[in-house]
């Protein structure tokens, strides 16, 4: 894991996450500590395409509560973790559909497989706009545009998340980053947001 990246996911953990568990802090830092020295850790072959896998059904078991949590105690929408849920988003949109539940994405001249039981549930909002989708930046229009279609739909997350103050502005926002800027950006911005 790059710098950059470790710098992010230490944010998301500890700064947002912990604070919306629930457990006492102590319990939460410690288990936050474990997974991002499972991170750092050169022993362990982190399989990405093994980890991405379903990672909508993961994202809307395992992070969404937190976001949920900390809108509700804080009133706020934490930045990485919106962040993380443009990317989510972004990562699924297929270029080529290969089955039900797979197909093909395209970050920034590469190229990767996409598996998630989810996919077709979330790339209809993204070939409802786009029926013939090519690799290539995304203009911000189109991405306020799929996420409203996205959050909206209750099939995925369980209810309307549009309904969530800060929610759609803060996604759109971190998705718009990502597009016009790349991932770097996005994750520094985030970080100084959450500061």
């Amino acid at each position: 894991m790059c710098l950059q990246g470790y710098r992010f996911a230490d944010l998301l953990a500890v700064e947002e996450i912990v604070p919306s568990t629930g457990l006492p802090e102590k319990t939460a830092q410690a288990y936050a500590g474990t997974v991002l020295d499972r991170f750092v850790n050169p022993w362990i072959d982190h399989e990405w395409r093994v980890i991405v896998q379903n990672q909508t059904a993961k994202f809307r078991t395992r992070v969404l509560p937190s976001i949920m949590d900390s809108v509700r105690k804080t009133l706020a929408v934490p930045p990485g973790l919106a962040l993380a849920f443009a990317a989510s988003l972004r990562f699924v949109r297929t270029i080529t559909r290969t089955g039900s539940g797979e197909g093909s994405g395209w970050w920034r001249g590469d190229g990767y497989p996409i598996v998630d039981v989810d996919l077709d549930l979330i790339d209809r909002h993204w070939r409802a706009l786009d029926s013939e989708p090519a690799p290539g930046p995304i203009a911000a229009a189109r991405c306020q545009q799929f996420a409203e279609r996205a959050l909206g739909d209750s099939a995925i997350w369980g209810r309307d998340l549009t309904t969530v103050p800060g929610l759609m502005d803060a996604v759109v926002g971190s998705l718009v980053v990502l597009e016009s800027e790349g991932a770097d950006r996005a994750m520094g911005l985030a970080r100084s947001s959450g500061s």
